[in-house]
Formats: structure tokens, sequence, C-alpha cells
């Protein structure tokens, strides 16, 4: 299996050792099932067939959102996967749909290499890993990957480890993936330097800007006029901009509105390949504005996925104050995804077949041959700098160099790219070094009994002991950093227990970390008690427990 990195052009083809071998026409070139003339139509070799697919991860939120515009600019689908274990319903797809090829985004910490493997073995050994250490990076590595330039290009600027992230990208996504351009994720302040020579290399004339940092925007235009680039910066906060980009994106004129549910990142997944205009709603507290947009579209009929208990309510709102009927769909985002993608199953391929070798006959640079060889010297200064590189390693750098004498700079920067990335992933983990992945320093979280434990997640338990009733409760955030109080009342035979649980003023490290908290309400006389636990995190109520609970003194 081979794990790309950095890869700034594709020849689709069924196996990277297919790269490494002679043509026998320049022209052709292979996508899964489907076979095509650069200069041809399409030669259908399997009708309602997916080829190709990517693959990400349910771990975290950016590198599914970074997928999106390439995914509505190639015609490949996105499939989601829990991080140690392909699930099933994905699993059961990629097969059903006869795939070929899949582009596995993000790093071993949120796609295990157990799972990439799994997916080698239904493709036969064609998976291609696209990550980086930092989701900053991963957004510049996948728009090399997928355009060789573009004019115009889409800049957020947040803190990596942005709890809020989730909202203003998911809002974000379908203005982005209407226009086909890159997304990239820059930090707050000026614009990161792998981000610059991204803009750089695709040579842009407009950025769009999306930042919550109010005070940097001269320096932030300086730096896109530096590269010739105009700019239009969007500043406020997280709540202002996605005020902003919905009335940009849901007008008079709007149809086929999806409205995502989704109090936590995890369920805003469910919108993965959702081509149309989204609405998200992130509490009960939007969804009166949510309903007014809508009401303001021309849709008769409006599906409404995520999150089971805010979605029924949305749901409920619209068809309760609008004459627009809803769809409920309030499954897992693994599921959804799969089930709506098998659905949709020959508007993909259809999609695909058009766009798959349109997008391929678009990376033909006319600067392919300086490329080509700046990307060959590049791989040999790689392995002549090291003495631990692998033989695999050099033996595909030696045939890049081949392949540029011969001329066939396409294979050859291909080779040359792949040697380049993996030496560098072979250091990696040889090294250990650093976080892996785009958002990727996120780890699952176990609980106390080794289950595995999704963000968002929450849990109530409550018993009674010798004249107590004892409450505790556990919910999993996305980042470090959050604390919990809890407060206890009592009043005849009712009695609430509430915990807290908010989250630090600091950016804190992005890792799933379950938060625990414990209380007590003792010298009860013996009888049956109401007792109300509720769980409320960051002034929102996530979870609440009604139960009759009996006491024996």
């Amino acid at each position: 299996m081979r794990r790309i990195a950095i890869l700034t052009a594709l020849i689709l083809a069924v196996s990277f050792s297919a790269l490494a071998q002679p043509n026998d026409s320049a022209d052709n070139e292979t996508a899964g099932n489907l076979t095509y003339n650069n200069t041809t139509a399409l030669q259908d070799t399997g009708a309602s067939n997916i080829s190709t697919v990517m693959l990400t991860s349910t771990l975290n939120y950016p590198d599914t959102v970074i997928s999106s515009s390439p995914s509505e600019r190639t015609g490949i689908p996105v499939l989601l996967t829990e991080s140690n274990n392909l699930s099933e319903e994905t699993r059961d797809t990629i097969e059903n749909l006869d795939v070929e090829k899949a582009y596995v985004i993000g790093g071993p910490a949120v796609i295990s290499e157990e799972v990439e493997s799994e997916v080698d073995s239904i493709t036969e050994n064609s998976t291609t890993r696209l990550w980086g250490e930092t989701q900053v990076e991963t957004s510049t590595e996948v728009s090399e990957f997928f355009w060789m330039e573009n004019s115009e290009a889409t800049v957020v600027q947040q803190p990596v480890d942005s709890e809020e992230g989730y909202k203003l990208l998911t809002s974000l996504k379908s203005a982005i993936t209407e226009d086909e351009e890159p997304l990239l994720i820059s930090e707050p302040g000026n614009l990161s330097e792998e981000t610059v020579r991204e803009l750089e290399r695709l040579d842009v004339d407009q950025v769009d800007v999306y930042s919550t940092n109010t005070s940097n925007a001269s320096n932030v235009s300086q730096q896109l006029e530096d590269l010739g680039a105009d700019s239009n910066i969007n500043e406020g906060s997280v709540s202002e901009l996605r005020e902003q980009i919905r009335e940009e994106t849901v007008t008079n004129d709007t149809e086929n509105v999806t409205v995502v549910a989704a109090s936590n990142f995890t369920y805003s997944l469910n919108g993965a390949n959702i081509r149309e205009p989204t609405v998200l709603v992130t509490g009960q507290n939007e969804i009166e504005t949510a309903v007014e947009a809508l009401n303001s579209t021309q849709d008769e009929n409006i599906t409404v996925l995520g999150e089971p208990g805010l979605s029924q309510q949305v749901a409920d709102a619209i068809e309760n104050s609008t004459n627009i009927s809803a769809e409920l769909r309030a499954e897992r985002p693994v599921q959804t995804v799969a089930e709506m993608l098998g659905e949709n199953r020959e508007v993909w391929s259809m999609i695909q077949r058009e766009r798959l070798p349109e997008w391929i006959s678009e990376t033909d640079s006319p600067q392919i041959d300086e490329i080509a060889e700046n990307a060959v010297e590049e791989a040999e200064e790689t392995i002549n700098g090291s003495s631990n590189v692998s033989e695999e390693v050099q033996n595909l750098v030696e045939e890049a160099r081949k392949e540029l004498e011969e001329e066939n700079y396409f294979r050859a920067r291909n080779l040359a790219i792949t040697a380049h990335s993996e030496a560098r992933l072979e250091a990696f983990l040889r090294d250990d070094e650093g976080p892996d992945g785009a958002g990727e320093n996120r780890t699952e979280a176990e609980n106390e009994t080794g289950e595995m434990l999704n963000a968002g997640d929450s849990r109530i338990n409550l018993s009674a002991s010798n004249s107590s009733i004892n409450a505790s409760m556990s919910y999993v955030a996305s980042n470090t950093g959050y604390s919990v109080d809890s407060y206890t009342e009592g009043r005849d035979s009712e009695i609430s227990f509430t915990f807290n649980v908010t989250s630090s003023d600091e950016v804190s490290g992005q890792a799933l970390t379950e938060v625990t908290g414990e209380d007590s309400i003792k010298n009860l006389d013996t009888g049956n008690y109401t007792v109300n636990v509720e769980i409320v995190v960051d002034g929102e109520t996530v979870n609440e427990l009604n139960e009759t609970v009996e006491v024996v003194g």
C-alpha cells in the first residue's frame, strides 16, 4: 500500500505499480472501472458503479469538510469510518458499489493503518492516504493534490483546536462546494506560511477569507496583495459569520435545501455528501431563525439530518410553522452517509463518469516538465540526506529519474512525489514525531471499561444505597480543558442533580476527553423519590434523566 502525504496532481490508476509501468498510450488513463481517453468521450464500462471514493473519519470534522470541494470537482463521494474499525455500513457500501480506488483523508490517529489495510483488501491495494501533521497542512496538501492551479480559493482562519470550528466550516461547506475551489485552513493572525505558499502555487486572483480574528485584516489583505490577489475579508464571531453565510446561500431563489441538526461536530458529518445548500442548526435557540430562512425558499420538501432529538424538534417546527414537509433522517453519520450514497448511486456514478476524466485532463499543466523535474530533484535530495530510507523509496526515485529522462513528465512527477511522501512517512513512524493528521492531535477516548466513545456522547447513572441517592455523569468533549460543577436540590420526594460542564476560555488541546462528575444526597427517609438529572454543557442541556428511585434505610 502507498500512502501519499503531498501530491499535486494525479494519474488515476488502479494501483501504484501501474504508475511505474510504461503506458501503451500516453492519452489513455484509467480510473477504477472507467476507461477513457483524454481527448475522446468516456467509455462506460460500469454503468452505475462508483469506482472511486474518499474516506474520512468520524473522529474529527476538518477532514470531511476539506474533502467536500474536491468531491464536487471530481465526482468522488465521501464515506465515513470509525478510527480503528472499518464501519460495517461503509465496508458494505464499498463492496456494493464496486469501488476500486479509495483516498484516505487523514493520518493514522484518525484512520488507523488497520482500517487502511482493510480497505486495501477490498480495493486490491489501491488506497492513497492524504494527510498532514496539522489541519492547516492537510488542507494545503488536499489542495495540491486536486488543483494544479485555480484562480480562486477560500481561507478560514480559526484556532486549530476550536470547539466552535465545526459550526463555521459546516456552514461554509455548501458555498465552497458550489464554487469548486480549494478550502485552506489557517490559524488566526497572519496567514500561515503553508497557506501563503499554496495560494502562490495556485496562482490565485481572488481569495475569500473568513476570520474569527477581527484585528488583523490589514495584514492579511497585504499578504494577499503581495501575491497579486484581490481579497474579500469577512470578520466576526462564529455566529456572525454563520448568519452572513446563511443570508448569502439561502435566498428566495434557493431550492433543495437540507437541514443538518448537530449540537456537536459528530452529527454535522451527516451532511458529508450533500451537494445542495445546507442550514446548520446547533441548538434549540437556532430553530426559529432556521425555519424563517427555510420559509423564504422555493422548497416544498426538506430533508432534516443529524442528531435524533434536535432533528425531530427541527422537523416538527418546520411542519408546524410552514407549508413545507420535512423528511427526518436521524441516524448515525456513518449509516446516513452510506445509505444516502447507495440511494443516489446512479446520480453519483453519472457525475463521476463525467468529472473524473475532466479533472485529470485539467492536470496536464503546460509547465509539467518543470514541475516534474523539481519533484524528482526534491525526492533525490530526500534520499541523499537520509541514511534510513528504504530500498523501496530508493527504487521509486530511480524510476522517477528514468521517466523524466524519457519525457514521461506526468509519471515522473507522481513517482517522485510518491517517493518523497513515503520517505516522510517512514521518518514520521520511525521517530513518532508530533501529531499526525488534519486536526488529528485528537485521540479516541476510552471509558474505564475500554469502550470507545464519540464526541458529544453523554451518560447518566443513578443508584441508591444506605439512605442515599447517588448520581454520576460523563460527557465526551472534543477538547481538553473542560470542568464540571454540580448542584443538588431536594424538596419532599423530589430531587434534582444538575451537572454544569464548561469549557475553558483558553484554546485547549484537541483530543477527545471524557469529562466525569458525581454527586449524592444523603440521610434520606425510606421511600420512593422522583429524581431528575441534567447535564448542561456551556449553558445547553445535552442529556436529562427522570426516574423513580427507591431508598431503603
